[in-house]
């Protein structure tokens, strides 16, 4: 194994240690917690106050940049996804060539965006924080587009694995390690090529799903910083379930990065301090389950739940990440969309519902985006 793939596999087997020491009660009993946890979110509600709901309803010109995105977004995937889509030609695009991911991307991207072109590709992960991104130039958006891909393959896993809390700037600024020297890796790839496009394109967009979400967050922040880029570039990002990636939140970039997160989608709220909240809260159940005068009254086993979750609101020590710029609720109500903001930090709590992983998946996110975008037209 190279150094990277040696030291991030280090850090995954700390975080295990890490989340794991302390552990006293059997397995059968941390097991029936997990599934108690899981019924007691489902009773729980997702979705802020119908006030609030009513009141902060995201603006239609931030909702259409997100549907202008998200095609992006998916064509990221390369092959696997558009062909997951029912676009490109499947099988033959595999068999006729080394290119079947551009190929395919362009394929599908050219039925809303005629002129789009790929400037750089990278699908084939060659270690550990090298991810998959597509750089495009599309002068129907006047625009260079950074996509970047969600975890697909084992080295994608260990990156979203290796969450440990790393220094991203000189003003104090915590970060997902992973997710991080990823971001950094593909700063170098495309920085080199937007430059070329300096005074000849106007925008520099970007987007990405999960993984690649959290990426485009952080590589935003990073070509922002950089003023031989800002000076040149209008630079926004729209960033799809991503991971939290940022200690606190810098107003600066409420403007230029907004984050789409569907209801109990789970990865938006994992951080290293958020998975140490929820250990604390089930081994608080395991406890409960353990007193037999509430082993059958579960009313009364969510009522100290309802009291622990409040404690760790108010006094827990785990540092939990946040989401840089804007923070926007995906969800479908009566079967219309809605995006709906909330505050950069409503996401810091680990929902361990029965949804929580369907909600991710990108279809989930696309037939919101649909129904917001035909009541935008």
């Amino acid at each position: 194994h190279s150094d990277p793939v040696q030291g991030a596999l280090y850090s995954i087997v700390s975080l295990v240690r890490a989340l794991t020491v302390g552990v006293e009660n059997d397995s059968l009993t941390m097991t029936r917690s997990l599934f108690g946890l899981r019924e007691y979110y489902a009773h729980r509600p997702n979705l802020p106050s119908y006030e609030h709901v009513v009141e902060n309803q995201t603006d239609p010109h931030t909702i259409s940049f997100a549907c202008k995105m998200f095609p992006f977004t998916m064509a990221s995937l390369g092959w696997i996804g558009v062909s997951a889509m029912g676009y490109g030609k499947g099988l033959k695009d595999l068999i006729a060539g080394s290119d079947f991911n551009e190929r395919s991307i362009i394929a599908y991207l050219r039925r809303q965006s005629p002129n789009v072109a790929i400037l750089k590709s990278s699908f084939a992960s060659k270690s550990v924080f090298q991810p998959s991104f597509v750089l495009l130039h599309c002068l129907d958006m006047d625009a260079i587009i950074v996509a970047m891909r969600c975890s697909l393959d084992v080295a994608d896993f260990i990156t979203d694995a290796v969450c440990q809390y790393e220094e991203f700037n000189t003003h104090g600024v915590l970060s997902h390690s992973g997710v991080m020297a990823s971001a950094r890796w593909v700063f170098d790839q495309v920085l080199p090529i937007i430059n070329e496009h300096k005074g000849t394109v106007k925008n520099l967009y970007l987007s990405g799903h999960s993984l690649g979400g959290g990426m485009a967050s952080l590589l935003t922040m990073m070509l922002c910083d950089d003023q031989t880029v800002s000076s040149q570039f209008n630079i926004k990002c729209a960033a799809f379930a991503p991971p939290a990636t940022v200690s606190f939140h810098d107003p600066k970039y409420d403007e230029i990065i907004d984050v789409y997160v569907h209801n109990d989608d789970v990865v938006p709220r994992l951080s290293y301090g958020a998975a140490v909240d929820l250990q604390t809260l089930q081994r608080y159940y395991a406890m409960v389950l353990s007193d037999p005068a509430l082993l059958y009254s579960t009313n009364d086993q969510y009522k100290y739940l309802d009291i622990c979750r409040e404690a760790l609101k108010e006094h827990s020590s785990s540092l939990k990440l946040v989401h840089p710029g804007r923070v926007h609720i995906l969800t479908m109500i009566d079967n219309v969309g809605m995006a709906i903001d909330v505050p950069n930090d409503y996401f810091t709590e680990i929902r361990f519902s029965p949804a929580m992983i369907l909600d991710h998946l990108p279809h989930m996110y696309g037939i919101v985006l649909d129904s917001l975008q035909r009541m935008n037209e």
